[in-house]
């Protein structure tokens, strides 16, 4: 594949993050394992290099895509990313629980057919062992 004008600039900017958002069909997956075989080029080490996608299927095509040039990078969803947080500090207390408690059921309470749920007790898990 030949990569057009704006795929090359992708691939050849030196800027830290990059986005890259298009159609399907359009060579995102090809613009990115080549993104990374540059950057590796450029001396950064794999293991330097995180690669996010937006869903499972995506990951999973970037994944075998860079497998096929010998690149072993973990690529991960948003929702994957952030579990291995979760795992890794075990427990991370962004507001006090009857906060949380407090938000979720005056939101809730906006929504008529779900004024049962506001009954509902919320807890905190302290180890992800519990989830």
């Amino acid at each position: 594949m030949k990569p057009d004008k704006y795929q090359i600039k992708a691939i050849n900017t030196k800027a830290k993050n990059l986005l890259i958002l298009a159609g399907a069909g359009s060579g995102k997956t090809y613009t990115i394992v080549e993104k990374i075989k540059k950057l590796i080029e450029d001396g950064i080490k794999e293991e330097e290099i995180l690669c996010i996608s937006f869903t499972k299927e995506a990951s999973n095509s970037l994944q075998t895509s860079l497998k096929r040039q010998n690149i072993d990078i973990n690529v991960k969803t948003f929702h994957s990313l952030g579990y291995d947080i979760i795992k890794k500090y075990k427990q991370i207390n962004i507001v006090k629980s009857k906060t949380l408690s407090n938000i979720i059921e005056k939101e809730l309470k906006k929504e008529k057919h779900l004024k049962e749920i506001t009954k509902t007790n919320f807890i905190t898990i302290g180890k992800i062992d519990n989830i």
